[in-house]
């Protein structure tokens, strides 16, 4: 069998410079999906074949910016840092069309197009006010194991926590571990409970469909959400702690965070129901949850920012707790190209899309637009479940 040659201007073959071939294989084939050959450093890509060359040098940011097309663009720019690679810049809308990203590889810089945005994780951790000074002494609910290493071994530190919720229940307990001799503190606005784990509860999270999630009314959706995903813990977890001399609980809200009157700690100020209040520890962990807004306000440039709410309406200033306008399809409704944000899906969805309770469905929500020929019937389009 015979192969055409392209046609006349078309781009026949592709030179990529390089510095290690093999990492580059490895990582277009992660990455593209394209098939690599070690003994020629060659590869076959869709529509083009090429080779890797380490006789030319990359020519940095003076050189030609190739475009490639993807399915899914979060979930590929996963895929450049996990494989060695680095994003440059934060996604931009091209026309209107096309989300574009550009990403710095071995070979030397990338661009990634897709038709639509799936964007996962719970966000940035929420602001915590404290002086400069006490910086060391302050830990967040995704700081690192070698971070919560400054506590000292051995010790009887005492460690205020502050939160109320999963992350907070998650840190005392890694920290429970980790450092067994300290004594904590755990600030929550309110006393914490422990969620019923019903098979009622467990099905809504893994299909809200059960319960017709979307027609109920907005304060009977919050109420569910308070009682059994937010602000609450396990039962086995509640126990261990409950019982534990080591643990303690003040019902309050950290207001703000200073050092210590002798300069080795920190002071906490709190609101109380009894009133304001103060006390010091060695350390605090912020875990007062994550902000999903907060980081999109810094991923996506001003420009898409504002196409953004021509679209949906206010969203980037709305009050903490604000219902924004997710559709089923776990899209901001009226964006396109779309954006699939499940992690503000919860009050409108079903609270299993925010934790990623209901992976399974996620993925068939999330790919249903595709499924569809006609994108103007899914507003009315409703599968079975």
């Amino acid at each position: 069998m015979t192969t055409s040659p392209p046609p006349r201007g078309a781009i026949g073959y592709l030179q990529l410079p390089t510095t290690d071939v093999a990492a580059s294989i490895a990582f277009y084939e992660a990455v593209l999906g394209w098939r690599g050959e070690a003994t020629h450093a060659s590869f076959e890509a869709p529509g083009l074949i090429g080779q890797w060359t380490t006789d030319l040098a990359a020519s940095g940011e003076g050189g030609p910016v190739l475009w490639f097309t993807v399915d899914d663009l979060y979930r590929t720019l996963g895929r450049v840092v996990e494989h060695g690679g680095r994003v440059r810049d934060r996604p931009v809308l091209d026309q209107g069309e096309r989300w574009l990203v550009e990403a710095e590889t071995a070979a030397g810089r990338a661009a990634h197009a897709g038709g639509a945005l799936v964007l996962t994780g719970p966000g940035i951790h929420r602001a915590f006010p404290h002086e400069p000074a006490v910086a060391e002494r302050v830990f967040h609910c995704d700081s690192r194991r070698d971070e919560f290493a400054r506590i000292p071994a051995g010790t009887q530190c005492d460690v205020a926590i502050v939160g109320g919720g999963e992350s907070a229940l998650s840190a005392t307990m890694f920290l429970r571990g980790m450092r067994p001799d300290c004594r904590y503190t755990i600030y929550t606005p309110m006393l914490p409970m422990s969620r019923g784990e019903s098979f009622l509860e467990n099905r809504v999270f893994s299909n809200p469909d059960t319960v017709e999630w979307e027609s109920l009314d907005q304060q009977t959706r919050r109420d569910f959400v308070k009682h059994s995903d937010r602000g609450v813990f396990d039962p086995p977890s509640l126990a261990a702690i409950a019982y534990d001399e080591r643990c303690h609980f003040v019902t309050g809200r950290v207001i703000d965070v200073g050092a210590a009157d002798g300069g080795a700690g920190v002071r906490l100020e709190f609101e109380a129901p009894e009133g304001a209040g103060s006390r010091e520890h060695d350390f605090v962990a912020n875990c007062t949850g994550f902000d999903l807004l907060a980081q999109l306000r810094t991923l996506f440039p001003a420009s898409a920012r504002e196409r953004i709410e021509r679209s949906c309406g206010p969203i980037w200033d709305q009050p903490a707790g604000s219902e924004v306008p997710i559709g089923r399809n776990l899209e901001l409704k009226g964006m396109r190209p779309w954006i699939h944000i499940p992690g503000l899906a919860g009050l409108s969805q079903g609270p299993g899309f925010a934790n990623l309770g209901a992976l399974g469905l996620l993925s068939n929500r999330v790919l249903q637009p595709l499924m569809v020929a006609n994108t103007e019937l899914l507003d009315s389009y409703k599968p079975v479940a």
